[in-house]
């Protein structure tokens, strides 16, 4: 199943300003396991940072009143200290980290739409502009948005936004924007949105479950893995750290030429343990422990008699399993020998 597409307006994040209200953060750990992108508009964002900043400020100004009420009253008051420029910077940091992710986006208005809308704003079109109201702000999330889905032909998109002009029929836009976009399914809150998608989103979690439970990943199912998949890498991992290792080297009775390497004649994975496995976002991390003995061919090299053609080797090591039990990204963290 494809991602689904969310696009959120401001009210949605009054009081929450970093996705810790339960729907909220339900939400927002579905895009960090990849079975949703948001995306944020800049207006957005810069609303929500003032917001938050005028928050910040009355809540240094109450803290600042209770310090002097608590004075007069002869009563003992800690409070810890806030620097609003840092809780600033905080915010600022969080969501450009944000934004470099793969699943959250903040989108950019341009002031190709601006014409659009100040016509709007003229003619009082409806739902943006009337007789008592005036929502330029609005109209420019909203033509970002539109603008963006429309280019990219993206389906299965969401519109969170209590700012709504039909109570009654809140889960359709406002006819007179259907022009822009009909893409978009309009969701007055997260709660609402979640209470109807959840187990839609949820369908490839819970599959890929089952999937796993239906496997027998032991010490046994690993190491065929790793002979299957794997061999050709873990060889040369080893060679390399073989013949770079200083101690190693020492048996070298002169200067020889080790740019091709020690040559493996006979390699092969005894046997593994310590397996560990984590179940992630449509992906299994399989980690653990193997032993492997090689026999090395020194016969292009001047290696002093007592230098060792065999070795006992220990790797710990970590690798994906994929659906289909397909492996891959295969990290060897450590290597050791005898």
């Amino acid at each position: 199943m494809e991602s689904l597409n969310i696009f959120v307006d401001t009210c949605i994040l009054y009081d929450d300003y970093f996705f810790q209200n339960k729907s909220n953060k339900q939400l927002f750990d579905y895009m960090k396991e990849g079975f949703v992108n948001i995306y944020m508009s800049d207006i957005v964002l810069k609303e929500l940072r003032r917001h938050y900043e005028l928050e910040l400020e009355k809540v240094a100004i109450e803290i600042e009143k209770t310090k002097k009420d608590a004075n007069r009253l002869m009563f003992k008051l800690e409070v810890e200290p806030f620097d609003i420029k840092e809780m600033l910077k905080d915010f600022d940091d969080n969501y450009s980290s944000l934004a470099s992710t793969e699943n959250f986006k903040i989108l950019h208005y341009s002031v190709d739409m601006l014409p659009r809308i100040v016509e709007n704003s003229i003619l009082k079109t409806p739902p943006f502009f009337t007789e008592k109201k005036s929502e330029l702000k609005d109209n420019l999330i909203w033509t970002t948005y539109s603008s963006y889905v429309e280019s990219r032909k993206l389906e299965n998109c969401f519109f969170l936004t209590s700012n709504i002009s039909d109570k009654d029929n809140h889960s359709f836009v406002h006819k007179n924007l259907l022009q822009d976009t009909q893409r978009f399914t309009i969701y007055k809150s997260t709660a609402e949105f979640l209470t109807e998608k959840s187990g839609l989103i949820e369908i490839p979690k819970t599959e890929f479950k089952k999937y796993v439970d239906g496997l027998e990943i032991d010490a046994d199912y690993v190491k065929r893995q790793l002979q299957d998949y794997f061999m050709d890498i873990i060889e040369e991992e080893i060679s390399i750290r073989i013949v770079t290792e200083t101690d190693y080297s020492l048996y070298l009775k002169h200067n020889d030429d080790l740019a091709n390497g020690i040559c493996l004649h006979y390699f092969d994975i005894d046997f593994c343990e310590n397996i560990k496995v984590e179940v992630l976002n449509q992906r299994i991390l399989i980690s653990g422990t193997f032993y492997c003995i090689a026999d090395f061919d020194l016969s292009q090299y001047d290696y002093d008699p007592e230098c060792p053609e065999q070795l006992i080797i220990t790797v710990e090591f970590n690798y994906d399993l994929l659906e289909d039990e397909q492996c891959d990204n295969l990290e060897i963290t450590a290597i050791e020998y005898d």
